[in-house]
């Protein structure tokens, strides 16, 4: 059974004999406040192509921007928290300040757009059309964002958050469209 370490390893072996896309330096798309739920929308064609999957994303498509949940910087503060009551001191103090600097390295990241927004809308599509396994959507992702030159430490502390907390959204996204009802004799279809 192959491991996520072993599908990343084929991304990026596929990636090194094609060429996706060129690094972003921005995405362009507009915002449309009224609609909530996917309130971005691509303003131009998209292409992402490599050895393992193709995706065409046309002009208008629809996205929610990076799935990010805010409260990912809060988990090491409530963690040093349970550390201050176990062994107070200065080691405690120094762990809390050098968590504090990283998540203010975090916070920058922390956004609906930015640097990790085209792998993040391809990544949703990847989850909308289930054309690969969760696992290789989730390397694309991460290739996707090494391409777009997002750095290291932030790049896989993103991975692991889909990895983590990834499956109820392909899960919901996987649900089976509705189907109409046949119509019954005597009935036309409009």
């Amino acid at each position: 059974m192959p491991t996520v370490r072993h599908i990343t390893k084929r991304v990026r072996a596929a990636h090194e004999h094609t060429v996706c896309f060129v690094p972003a330096q921005y995405l362009r798309v507009r915002i449309d406040p009224a609609n909530v739920e996917n309130p971005y929308s691509l303003s131009q064609d998209m292409f992402y192509g490599d050895g393992v999957v193709s995706v065409q994303l046309r002009k208008g498509f629809a996205w929610d921007g990076a799935s990010i949940p805010y409260w990912w910087p809060l988990i090491p503060w409530l963690l040093t928290l349970g550390l201050h009551e176990w062994r107070p001191g200065w080691l405690a103090w120094l762990i809390t300040t050098a968590l504090l600097a990283y998540t203010l390295r975090l916070l920058p990241w922390m956004q609906k757009m930015g640097r990790h927004a085209r792998a993040a809308c391809v990544h949703d599509e990847l989850y909308r059309t289930r054309q690969t396994a969760r696992a290789i959507a989730d390397a694309i992702f991460l290739e996707i964002m090494r391409l777009d030159r997002v750095p290291w430490d932030i790049r896989y502390q993103i991975y692991l958050n889909v990895r983590l907390f990834g499956w109820t959204a392909y899960k919901r996204r996987s649900a089976p469209a509705p189907t109409a009802a046949a119509p019954t004799a005597g009935e036309t279809i409009p």
